[in-house]
This record gives structure tokens, C-alpha cells and sequence, in this order.
């Protein structure tokens, strides 16, 4: 009777018995994230940026109007007031349309900050 290893670290890694252990450990990992994804518990970085650039459009376009609705309920209001208002909210559309394209990058900050956290 041969004494078969009981942890993957005492397989050798070019035996057949490493690789059926790293494609078993695969299928697990793959079908755990598909039943997260199922259930909601993580979603994909396309996704997020995908949803993410919808909320920012809906969001720039309520800033590019907002000058506009502030003068109409604001009569009082100065020229000088509006185009202060105007330049402070390009800037927030600037921000607002680079905030999905971003999402990589947080991801990978993220990422290392986590594993950093963990050690």
C-alpha cells in the first residue's frame, strides 16, 4: 500500500496527482464565484463601470442644467454668482466623466491595500 500525500504542499508539482488537485481547486474557485455573482455578493469590473458611467451621465446632465434652474428660481442672482456656479460645476462634470474610466485603477488600489491590510 502506497501512503498518498494529505496537503497539496506535499505533491510533487509535476506529478498527475498535483495537476487533478489544481484543476479540482480551480473548478471550486470558479463555481464559488459564480454562485457569489449569483447571489449578488460581487459583480464584475465591466459591469460596475458600465453602471457607474449610467449614474454619471444622469448626474452631469442635472449639473449642465443647474445654472439654468438656479436663475429662474433665483432672479436676484448676479451674472458674476452664476459663472461661479458654472465653473465649479464644470469641474465636478470633468471629475463626473473620467469616474468610470478610474474604476480599474481604485480596483488595483484596493487590491493592495487589502493584501497589505491582511499581512
Amino acid at each position: 500500500m502506497t501512503d498518498k500525500p494529505t496537503s497539496a504542499e506535499e505533491l510533487d508539482p509535476d506529478s498527475i496527482e498535483f495537476e487533478r488537485y489544481r484543476l479540482t481547486r480551480a473548478q471550486a474557485d470558479g463555481q464559488e464565484l459564480k454562485n457569489e455573482l449569483a447571489e449578488g455578493k460581487v459583480a464584475p469590473v465591466d459591469l460596475q463601470s458600465y453602471v457607474l458611467g449610467k449614474c454619471l451621465a444622469e448626474a452631469a446632465g442635472i449639473l449642465d442644467t443647474l445654472v439654468l434652474n438656479m436663475k429662474r428660481k433665483h432672479p436676484e442672482l448676479t451674472p458674476v454668482q452664476l459663472e461661479n456656479f458654472k465653473r465649479e460645476i464644470v469641474k465636478s462634470q470633468n471629475a463626473i466623466a473620467r469616474g468610470h474610466e478610474l474604476i480599474p485603477q481604485y480596483l488595483d488600489e484596493y487590491l493592495s491595500e487589502t493584501a497589505a491590510e491582511s499581512m
